[in-house]
């Protein structure tokens, strides 16, 4: 077991370059899928990689539904503390589940399927953040994460450390290296 914080970091590094299909392979197992991609990773049209090509996954489903089916439905999934009202509202994954399935509805009445920002590739965010959680944060299931920014902060984290294509797989990246920085033209979204 290795305890240096660098030691590891070096670790992982060399194995995300040496085997990128093994190391991100692995960290997708982590999440739920509902179709398994076709090709993990598509190098056929270099230097634009395709990650998680042909996988669908319910980033929702992995960030609400499955924490109430693994028996967290009572738990603080949001927690907002506001210095500026003095006030504090908790949010449990069951009261959310209800607040996003009420705004599906809503949205499906108005004839709302699949605009970007509703339906869009995001295997590779889901992946992503699984990992940074995880291994930048140290947040297991079952804790509770602080952050001073509101919850778009998902989408820039993963960003830091995922190649463009996995921060909306299936997508093009001109990259295959999952520790290299996106330049700020590719950053955006």
């Amino acid at each position: 077991m290795i305890h240096n914080t660098e030691e590891l970091y070096n670790r992982l590094h060399a194995r995300s370059l040496a085997d990128p299909e093994g190391f991100w392979g692995e960290v997708a197992e982590e999440i739920s899928w509902h179709r398994r991609c076709d090709r993990l990773l598509d190098s056929s049209h270099a230097p634009f990689y395709r990650w998680f090509q042909g996988g669908m996954v319910n980033t929702c489903y992995n960030a609400v539904d499955r924490h109430v089916e693994a028996g967290r439905g009572e738990q603080a999934a949001i927690i907002h503390d506001s210095p500026v009202t003095g006030s504090v509202q908790t949010i449990s994954y069951r009261e959310l589940l209800d607040q996003v399935a009420s705004l599906a509805g809503a949205l499906r009445a108005l004839g709302v399927v699949k605009p970007k920002g509703v339906v869009r590739d995001n295997g590779g965010h889901a992946v992503a953040l699984k990992w940074t959680m995880k291994n930048f944060y140290n947040v297991q299931p079952g804790e509770v994460f602080w952050s001073a920014s509101d919850v778009g902060w998902v989408v820039v984290t993963p960003t830091l450390s995922m190649p463009r294509s996995c921060t909306a797989a299936p997508r093009s990246c001109s990259r295959a290296s999952p520790w290299e920085l996106p330049t700020p033209a590719r950053a955006g979204g």
